[in-house]
């Protein structure tokens, strides 16, 4: 994170005024506001509200648009099977994501010096999920805004998803043949260790 405030701060000149879109442009992104009144916004809300756990309720403070043109480049359009997923972390990893997108756990630990010390249920990937409720699971609340939590959902090819049913934290790959693994969630008839709702990792 501090890496990431120090980009920011060279690359507005150390201008604690610097225009807001200045500090975007410094982060390399393009973000605006979703405005409340219009279509995006009221299906994101839709997609939220739908995929939140009976009982629990989650407020909307703010939708944002925000597009990265590495990760647009990047992006395999060709792979099939693209959803909109939700990804949970950190309030204080946000920049750190906004600063260089979502980077493989490798990458984080051998090119920033990070330990990584959250091995998930199908190993070392980046963590999506089809359900809201899950992936808050994974955010903090903001130290500022009492409560207050981001959470991301991105447009994820998952290509061909390889099913588990139990946990393979070892995994450094999804199995040949597969772009991506799938832990499915349990039930009466496949016993499934996964008890939330599904969870999708892309793991290289």
């Amino acid at each position: 994170m501090l890496r990431d405030m120090l980009t920011v701060n060279e690359l507005t000149n150390w201008n604690v005024k610097a225009p807001i879109e200045a500090k975007y442009r410094a982060l390399k992104c393009h973000i605006e506001t979703v405005a409340s009144s219009t279509i995006d916004f009221r299906n994101i809300a839709k997609l939220i509200q739908s995929s939140t756990n009976s009982g629990e309720e989650i407020l909307i403070h703010n939708i944002f648009s925000v597009t990265k043109q590495t990760d647009a480049l990047n992006f395999r359009r060709t792979l099939s099977h693209q959803w909109q997923l939700f990804h949970g972390s950190k309030y204080v990893n946000i920049l750190g994501i906004l600063s260089r997108g979502l980077v493989m756990p490798k990458i984080v630990a051998e090119q920033l010096g990070v330990e990584r010390t959250d091995v998930g249920c199908l190993g070392y990937g980046i963590y999506f999920s089809d359900s809201a409720s899950t992936s808050l699971k994974y955010t903090t609340a903001s130290a500022i805004r009492s409560g207050r939590r981001l959470l991301c959902i991105c447009q994820v090819a998952l290509g061909e998803s390889a099913n588990y049913y139990s946990f393979s934290p070892t995994l450094t790959k999804p199995p040949d043949g597969f772009h991506s693994t799938h832990g499915v969630k349990r039930t009466e008839e496949n016993q499934s260790k996964f008890t939330v709702t599904e969870i999708f990792t892309r793991t290289y």
